[in-house]
C-alpha cells in the first residue's frame, strides 16, 4: 500500500509500527490530508440505486448510502458514488436520458482508481472499501463524522479497548 520511505515516516511519527496501524485516528487524518480530491457533479436521480445497478456500469457507492449498508446509523440523504473516468460520458449520458444535471440527490465522483480496491458487494450494492468509506465519511461534516468514527473504531477493534 506504501512505498518503504513512507512506511518509515508514519513509523517515525507512532502511527504505524510493523506495518500494523497503531494509531488509526492519525492514520486516518493523514489520509484526508494527501488524498486526491475527487472531481464531482451533483445531479438527481428518481430511485437512484434502481438507476445505478440498472446502468451496467462500475461504480462503488459512498457516505450516507455505504453506510447504511454497512453500519445503519445515517439516514441516507444523499447518494454519492465513484464511477470510473473512461466511464464518465456514459453516466452524463444516462442522466441527460433519466435525470437533471446541477442540485439533486446524486453526487458522481471520479478520482484515482484506488477507491475501487477491495470493493464490496453487500445487498445488491458495490459499495468502496470500509477504509475508503471511513475516510470519506471523516471529509464529511456534521453526523457523517461520528458515523465515521464509529466505523473506525469498530473495524480496528477500537471500541473493545
Amino acid at each position: 500500500m506504501f512505498s518503504r520511505r513512507h512506511d518509515d515516516l508514519l513509523a517515525d511519527e507512532g502511527i504505524v509500527e510493523d506495518a500494523s496501524v497503531v494509531d488509526p485516528p492519525a492514520l486516518y487524518e493523514r489520509w484526508r490530508q494527501t488524498r486526491i480530491e475527487p472531481n464531482t457533479v451533483q445531479v438527481s436521480l428518481q430511485q437512484p440505486l434502481d438507476r445505478i445497478r440498472e446502468s451496467g456500469l462500475d461504480y462503488a457507492l459512498t457516505t450516507d448510502e455505504a453506510e447504511q449498508v454497512h453500519q445503519g446509523f445515517l439516514f441516507p440523504s444523499t447518494t454519492a458514488l465513484y464511477v470510473r473516468e473512461a466511464d464518465i460520458q456514459e453516466w452524463l449520458d444516462l442522466v441527460a436520458e433519466e435525470g437533471f444535471v446541477g442540485g439533486g440527490n446524486t453526487e458522481l465522483r471520479s478520482t484515482d482508481e484506488h477507491v475501487f480496491y477491495n470493493a464490496q458487494t453487500v445487498d445488491d450494492v458495490t459499495t468502496v472499501s470500509t477504509p475508503q468509506l471511513i475516510v470519506d465519511l471523516l471529509d464529511e461534516d456534521g453526523p457523517a463524522v461520528e458515523a465515521g468514527n464509529r466505523l473506525m473504531d469498530q473495524y480496528h477493534g477500537l471500541d473493545d479497548e
